[in-house]
């Protein structure tokens, strides 16, 4: 099942894996160092820009896994409601293939006045068409503004003109 945060922690383990590998590959560097005369130094240099490397990768994937737990959290506790899509822009952002939007949301939640939130998703291509009309959503009730997209669900009401009559 796809969901907001699906794609984050996918690239969030893949950074830890890879970065796993960088500091094995500066132990190693850093181990060789000692046994091959004459190459130590560039070995050296080598195990620090890898555990350099490393670090900065475990950093971004951190930042990414903390992302997709709150996406989760708003996923399952936040409160439901409604996004009418009044705009879509393609941020430029391609992720395996997969665009990223930003959708201009007119969201409507119980309790309260319905209000304009933006949401940024990456969208895998075969869900490019409900990108029209109201989606099933959830907001973060200490931030309103932090809307995630139900992909789950079905879109909510008609998703074109005429739908709502129900001509056949």
């Amino acid at each position: 099942m796809y969901r907001s945060s699906t794609m984050g922690r996918r690239f969030g383990r893949i950074l830890l894996v890879v970065a796993l590998f960088e500091a094995t590959l500066a132990g190693g560097s850093w181990l060789l160092s000692g046994a091959v005369p004459g190459g130590r130094e560039g070995l050296l240099i080598a195990a620090a820009i890898l555990c350099l490397t490393g670090l900065v990768l475990v950093v971004i994937a951190a930042i990414l896994l903390r992302r997709a737990a709150a996406t989760d959290r708003i996923s399952t506790r936040g409160v439901p409601g409604t996004g009418r899509i009044m705009g879509l822009r393609q941020t430029g952002v391609l992720v395996n293939g997969q665009p990223q939007v930003e959708m201009d949301l007119l969201v409507a939640v119980p309790g309260r006045t319905p209000y304009r939130a933006k949401a940024k998703e990456i969208v895998p291509l075969i869900m490019l068409n409900r990108l029209q009309g109201t989606l099933a959503v959830r907001v973060d009730p200490a931030r309103p503004q932090a809307v995630v997209v139900q992909w789950d669900q079905p879109n909510v009401g008609p998703t074109s003109p005429g739908a709502e009559s129900g001509s056949a």
